[in-house]
């Protein structure tokens, strides 16, 4: 950087904050909140609709409505609760459409692990926390940075202490911060894992890709920080998801087991994660499935292809989205702009801008279809 560029820098530090200023930190309180399990099996046979006037509801798989048209927008029930739009911000409800997050946040991402993560500000102002089901601020959102809970962890970085003018200086230069320190914390927000690595990935089945200090190559850590598998892969390196993870070597895509060995080799554009046993890789451009051990089961002939759920998976082909059968068979004609995966035998597919919802057999269901 130019001298002039930091001696600007270094100007601007000293009149916001002088010589020192506070630095975020973990603020937990611990909750045993859980959702019923009435709630998560109300849930997950609900699904979001957009009603003509342009707001969201809810509908059961028979189409009929289950919580009114009332909110700004909706995502899908996960663990009992659903994220949803009002006035702007975001908040989330329960299976009877009672709010149970209060609408005070920028986004409130799914509920996984009994938590869900939720974000304030924007830009470099974004900071990051948890909820409870119940609603309450697990970790009050002040982390610059925090993964989604997996396998009961969450990786999280934490800046502690006082900034000095030196360290103010690195920030706004785009360099770190010695007082940044990564972590990984339990759903109440306790620090269980020191982890001193440049970069550590979410955790899932039990390992976490992780990218040591200084270094160049990506390796798989253990729930209890050891490293499982050596810093080797030049990346990216993926999560593990059937047993299997995405790494990339020599420019391609393959996948390797927990101990780190190729059980198919790096030879794809790019590669989707294992579901059913299937999953989309991208050979010259189009896309087809494989199973477990590589074999292409269907060949590659779509613009773009997504992971099997109940047998079928969305597919883009000449434009549009349709679904597909485990042989590659067009079950749904590619007719919509979007896709999502089918549950409970129904799937929220977009046609313009309105999400409408289908069955198996591509028949439209729900009210104002």
């Amino acid at each position: 950087m130019p001298a002039f560029r930091i001696a600007l820098a270094v100007l601007s530090l000293a009149f916001v904050g002088g010589c020192a200023s506070p630095l975020v930190t973990l603020s937990a309180r611990p909750s045993d909140a859980v959702a019923s399990a009435e709630d998560v099996a109300r849930g997950a046979e609900l699904f979001p609709f957009r009603a003509s006037d342009g707001t969201w509801g809810f509908v059961t798989a028979d189409g009929e409505v289950a919580v009114p048209a009332q909110f700004d927008g909706a995502s899908e029930f996960h663990e009992g609760r659903a994220t949803v739009g009002v006035g702007g911000r975001v908040g989330a409800i329960d299976p009877s459409g009672r709010i149970v997050v209060e609408p005070v946040y920028d986004e409130v991402l799914a509920f996984a692990d009994g938590r869900a993560r939720v974000r304030v500000g924007t830009g470099r102002d974004r900071r990051y926390g948890f909820v409870a089901p119940d609603g309450q601020e697990v970790v009050a959102p002040t982390l610059p940075e925090a993964t989604v809970f997996r396998s009961g962890l969450s990786v999280v970085r934490l800046r502690e202490g006082r900034l000095t003018l030196v360290q103010k200086i690195l920030i706004q230069i785009g360099g770190g911060s010695p007082s940044d320190r990564t972590v990984a914390i339990d759903p109440n927000g306790r620090v269980v894992l020191e982890l001193p690595h440049d970069e550590v990935k979410v955790f899932s089945e039990g390992l976490a890709a992780f990218r040591p200090e200084k270094g160049r190559r990506w390796g798989y850590l253990t729930r209890e920080g050891e490293v499982a598998i050596e810093p080797q892969f030049e990346g990216p390196a993926l999560a593990f998801t059937g047993g299997l993870a995405r790494v990339g070597q020599g420019g391609e895509i393959g996948y390797v087991n927990p101990t780190g060995d190729f059980v198919i080799e790096p030879q794809f554009e790019a590669a989707g994660p294992f579901s059913e046993g299937l999953a989309a890789v991208r050979v010259d451009g189009q896309w087809g499935y494989i199973d477990s051990t590589g074999v292409m089961v269907v060949e590659p002939r779509f613009e773009r292809a997504g992971a099997f759920s109940e047998s079928l998976a969305a597919v883009r082909l000449g434009g549009a989205w349709g679904y597909v059968d485990t042989e590659g068979g067009v079950v749904i004609e590619p007719a919509y702009r979007s896709a999502r995966p089918f549950r409970h035998g129904l799937a929220v597919v977009f046609r313009g801008g309105r999400p409408l919802l289908v069955d198996s057999a591509g028949d439209l269901v729900g009210p104002d279809r």
